[in-house]
Formats: C-alpha cells, structure tokens, sequence
C-alpha cells in the first residue's frame, strides 16, 4: 500500500479575511500548503446558499440564500485586481507565488448554472497574467458534477491545468446525512465521484472529525475504504487523498476537530487498505 504523506504546517494561512477587498468581495487571496503558494479563492455564493448543511462547516447557514446565475464580470474584475496587487508586491505574501484559482468559498460551485463560463474566464484572465502554470481548481461537494454546465467547465479544466477536489466524508450512507445534512442522496455522490473520475484524475478531500466526542468507529472507515476502493475497482482515477480535520469553529458545538494521533490512526488505515498517496492535514 502506499506510503502516508504527512505535512506538519496548518491547512491554510487566512492573510487577509474573505472581506479584505470589502465585505461583499467574492476573491479571498490565502496561503495554502495544499498548493504550496498563494490560492486565490473565488467564492461562488457569497449568499451562503448550500445543498449541503455540514455539522462542521463554519459557514452560518441561518441566512437565506438561493442559487443564482454567478455573476462572471464582476467576479473577474475583482479577480484582475487582486491578481494586480499581488504580482505588485502587495498583500504581505512576499516572495510566495500564485499557485492556484480555486472555486469554492460558502457554497457549492457545481450547482452554478453557468459554470462552464466561469470557468472559461478564469482561463483567459489567468493566462492574460501570464500565470499559465497555476492550477485551477474546483472544491466541490459532487452533487452538481453530472450537470452539462459543469461537465463542459470540467473539459475546459482538462485543457488548462485544472484539478477537481471532491469530497467524500463517509463510508455509510447513514454516516453520510449525519456528517452532511443533506437530502442529497449518497449513492448519487458516489456515482457522480465514479462517472468523473473515469474521464480525469482527481483527488478526494475527506474532513474526518469527532461527533459528541467520538471519532468514526473502524468499521466507518472500513466502509469508505471500500467505497473508494470500488471507485478504483470500476475505472476512477484518484490521484491522492486529502485527510484532514476540523480547522475553524463549526456549525455544531458537538462537532471539535481530531487529535493528531487519531488522525494518524485514520491515516494508517486508508494506507494499509487503499493504494492512493494518502495526505493528512
């Protein structure tokens, strides 16, 4: 099986709140290890709207938000100024360079209707500023990834140095609506995750956590190796394993983030029975 991969430095450094270029910005420049650099973050619902209702997100799902076209021009001039300041040296990242676009912020970028057209922006503004060795990247929670919009987005990505991050925090289905809180259907994640990853490589982020106390019992974690392990089994490139825990205050008081050693146990057990990198956080 493979060997874990363990990174020692916090998930992401937040330089400057989501508010930094105003309360209403949809760009949130921060420095990730994940990228190994500057990930300047696009947030594709600033009304907080999300088919998902995470016990561990940190996002107050309380407001009410629907889904809405994105608004693509105003989310480019915003990210063409904020690429500006920081190739200007300014924002306090230093000599650190802009690895990544990521689409992901306080809702779920897949269910945006024009997905395929925000994509293909990014794609021109970031070559525009020369920077056509930086990644974009999708953070999606897989609900939307059967949609033709999205699938359009994601055939773009494949030309262009994209990367699909898609998450998978379950092993059960039960497991999965506790952790998600979602009517989404399960096997539909599963599915979507299986369907994509035949046509690309992606990687798999998996937040583990304690609820009331308690980490995932081993046959939890039995059970999403094997779902992963089915993925693989059935043609699903997956490229690595992102395993991390709870990192900002979440939507649930009973929800509190592992312990270093409970994430290693969680890690020994992906490797000794999946044979993708697994990388903790």
């Amino acid at each position: 099986m493979t060997e874990q991969k363990r990174l020692q430095t916090p998930l992401t450094t937040t330089l400057h709140d989501r508010g930094f270029y105003g309360s209403e910005s949809l760009i949130y420049p921060v420095l990730s290890r994940r990228v190994k650099g500057i990930s300047v973050g696009i947030n594709t619902s600033i009304s907080k709207a999300c088919n998902f209702g995470c016990i561990y997100c940190e996002v107050d799902r309380t407001k009410k938000g629907n889904f809405i076209k994105f608004n693509v021009p105003e989310a480019d001039a915003q990210l063409r100024k904020v690429l500006t300041d920081i190739q200007a040296g300014k924002g306090g990242f230093g000599d650190e360079k802009i690895r990544a676009i990521t689409l992901s912020g306080d809702g779920e970028p897949s269910s945006l209707t024009n997905f395929d057209e925000l994509i293909q922006r990014i794609i021109i503004t970031r070559n525009e500023f020369n920077l056509n060795d930086s990644k974009i990247v999708v953070i999606s929670n897989s609900t939307g990834l059967n949609r033709e919009t999205v699938k359009k987005g994601l055939k773009l990505m494949d030309d262009n140095n994209g990367e699909l991050w898609a998450k998978l925090d379950a092993g059960t289905e039960d497991y999965f609506k506790l952790i998600a809180s979602t009517r989404f259907p399960f096997d539909k994640i599963l599915s979507n995750i299986l369907t994509t990853s035949q046509e690309r490589p992606i990687k798999i982020q998996s937040c583990f956590m304690n609820v009331h106390g308690e980490m995932p019992k081993e046959e939890e974690i039995m059970a999403y190796c094997d779902r992963v392990n089915n993925i693989l089994a059935n043609g699903g490139q997956i490229s690595a394993i992102q395993l991390y825990t709870v990192s900002r205050p979440p939507a649930e008081s009973y929800v509190t983030a592992l312990t270093g050693d409970q994430i290693n146990q969680i890690a020994q057990m992906l490797q000794e029975n999946i044979n993708v990198p697994i990388e903790t956080y």
